[in-house]
């Protein structure tokens, strides 16, 4: 048996892990292991209950097309039933949530359905070719959606020229 030649204390195990910074690691570390323990365990957009199913999407640079969607809800004929699908779906459609600003342009009726044409606006005015079309059949059934809706930054909507000014610079350019 050997002798022991050093006997081992409990302020040498503190005195280790002040020399290797393993403690405060350990530490530092839990915050972030439980975040990420939590963020795995989160429903993802794909598993939603109410993620938009269709039968087609497209998208080109500019517009988004989507055809054959379901909604789990009969929806109304027209301009409320678009625009509750909208909203309801703004996420899986790229819009923001909550904040969609909308006016209608027009609605009108054929012999299978409407089609509705909704115009984006920032603060009260529109902006120049954004746009969402609703296709709904007979039923309010969403058969198609076309939209170029993009976010816009909002500011100061107030002319800083009168009309007068504006005119003239217009005629100057022209």
């Amino acid at each position: 048996m050997r002798p022991m030649t050093h006997a081992p204390s409990s302020n040498h195990a503190e005195t280790h892990r002040q020399k290797t910074g393993r403690g405060r690691f350990a530490i530092a570390a839990l915050p972030l292991g439980l975040a990420l323990v939590l963020l795995s365990h989160s429903p993802s957009p794909a598993h939603h209950p109410d993620h938009l199913q269709c039968q087609q999407k497209e998208r080109s640079l500019d517009r988004l097309a989507i055809r054959g969607c379901a909604h789990d809800e009969p929806l109304a004929f027209g301009e409320s039933g678009a625009v509750e699908f909208i909203t309801h779906h703004a996420a899986d459609l790229g819009l923001p949530i909550g904040n969609i600003q909308l006016e209608l342009i027009e609605e009108r009726p054929g012999l299978t359905g409407v089609h509705t044409l909704l115009q984006q606006v920032a603060d009260g005015i529109p902006v120049y070719g954004r746009t969402i079309s609703v296709n709904q059949r007979d039923n309010g059934a969403v058969e198609s959606l076309y939209t170029t809706y993009r976010e816009v930054a909002t500011g100061n909507n107030i002319p800083t020229l009168s009309s007068s000014e504006a005119e003239a610079v217009a005629i100057a350019a022209a």
